[in-house]
């Protein structure tokens, strides 16, 4: 029996098809991994992305030292601004020194700070970082501001921040607490007025 012209193994299509195939499989090995055991659950893995020192901003120095730390973005809705995302950076608050693969901490309830429209009309903007413990529970602590823009939007990414809870990072498999740096922006759009 000879090639099959139209069989699909040999077709350009399926050729195609083949290499789609193992780049979706090499794409799992990135930092949202699926693992055998979260496949099964239908939960993704999200790996901490350590931050290298060279990218370190003065405040993740002033807040982590000479820690490693993580980096990670949040989407968030932001219905009133033109950027979404915050920026969050963490490290382990009681490192106890154990070698193992650090989980970043998943946002279960997000909330949107308020950006009043007199603040936006008048282009009262920029980004505000604040500290903030997330627990081994997932509740959010101790949050403070670290750079303000504006005491009313300080208060507002303050109160947005204390208001959200994570499922939190893990290390081997357990829960572990977490000290972060979020910034927050506040960008007026250019369409809200």
């Amino acid at each position: 029996m000879g090639a099959r012209p139209n069989h699909p193994s040999s077709s350009p299509l399926a050729q195609d098809l083949a290499t789609t195939n193992q780049k979706q499989q090499a794409s799992l090995t990135s930092p949202r991994a699926v693992t055998p055991s979260s496949r099964a659950i239908g939960v993704r893995k999200h790996l901490a992305i350590a931050v290298p020192e060279a990218s370190a901003l003065a405040v993740d120095k002033e807040v982590f030292g000479p820690r490693k730390f993580y980096s990670m973005s949040l989407n968030m809705p932001n219905l009133n601004s033109t950027s979404g995302s915050w920026v969050i950076r963490f490290a382990e608050l009681n490192d106890d020194g154990a070698r193992g693969e650090l989980t970043a901490p998943v946002a279960t309830e997000k909330v949107d700070p308020a950006y009043p429209a007199e603040l936006m009309r008048t282009h009262v903007e920029g980004t505000v970082t604040l500290y903030a413990v997330i627990h081994s529970d997932g509740k959010i602590s101790d949050v403070r501001v670290l750079r303000g823009i504006d005491e009313r939007l300080d208060a507002f990414a303050r109160n947005a921040l204390a208001r959200c809870r994570f499922r939190p990072a893990t290390k081997n498999g357990n829960a572990v607490a977490l000290e972060a740096v979020f910034r927050v922006p506040f960008q007026a759009s250019k369409r809200a007025f």
